[in-house]
């Protein structure tokens, strides 16, 4: 288990960019990556949606992880709900 995980690649002006990653583990051989967001607006009822708006984020973070072979799962947890909303 890695929390507040810093990760430094190079982009296609090679300029240096960081990623930080809030939680990262393996679990039953699939590495899981966490976002948590504060989320004060989110409720119950637009979890799901508001989650889905972190997909491409979370997409970028799984990318950095791809060469390991294992099968990659993200998900955000909302603090403010409690609650975790898996996106694949």
């Amino acid at each position: 288990t890695q929390t507040e995980l810093s990760v430094t690649t190079i982009d296609e002006s090679n300029q240096p960019q960081e990623q930080r990653i809030d939680l990262t583990f393996i679990e039953d051989n699939v590495r899981w990556i966490i976002d948590f967001k504060l989320g004060l607006e989110v409720t119950n009822a637009n979890a799901n949606v508001a989650a889905q708006a972190h997909q491409t984020q979370l997409a970028g973070y799984a990318a950095l992880f791809i060469k390991e072979g294992l099968p990659i799962k993200t998900a955000v947890f909302f603090l403010s709900l409690g609650k975790l909303i898996a996106l694949n």
